[in-house]
């Protein structure tokens, strides 16, 4: 979502290739002059993310035992605040197309293995993945 203007870069399968469109839509959004490697950006993103996470939970936004047990990110839905409820659906309709996109990516990839999320976008070690 941060950086949709590189989802060309991403290997895709070909029945997925028409999703590379995407890229051209959201390339205004390619910042002016130089931007770190994208591995390296995502990598310095994992603190700040893993700290909203945190704040979300321990303000029981999130199922806190999904968290811990399958350290997955489960939102309450009955418990989100109206006004944040009503901004991301905002954003989530203004950019239907990434949300669409990004919900094929995650039903039709694992994020683990040769083939999975990890390997195809290269923001993570995959090799020593166990599938």
């Amino acid at each position: 979502m941060l950086s949709p203007f590189l989802i060309k870069d991403i290997r895709l399968s070909p029945k997925l290739q028409k999703y590379r469109k995407i890229s051209e839509r959201y390339d205004h959004l390619k910042p002016y002059g130089d931007q770190l490697e994208s591995g390296l950006l995502f990598q310095r993103m994992e603190p700040i993310q893993k700290a909203a996470v945190q704040t979300l939970a321990a303000r029981s936004l999130l199922d806190t035992d999904a968290l811990k047990r399958l350290n997955e990110v489960r939102p309450l839905g009955d418990k989100i605040p109206s006004e944040i409820a009503k901004r991301a659906a905002e954003a989530n309709e203004q950019q239907s197309d990434l949300m669409d996109f990004l919900a094929t990516l995650t039903s039709e990839y694992p994020l683990a293995g040769e083939n999975g999320l990890k390997a195809r976008t290269r923001l993570m070690e995959h090799r020593y993945d166990a599938v």
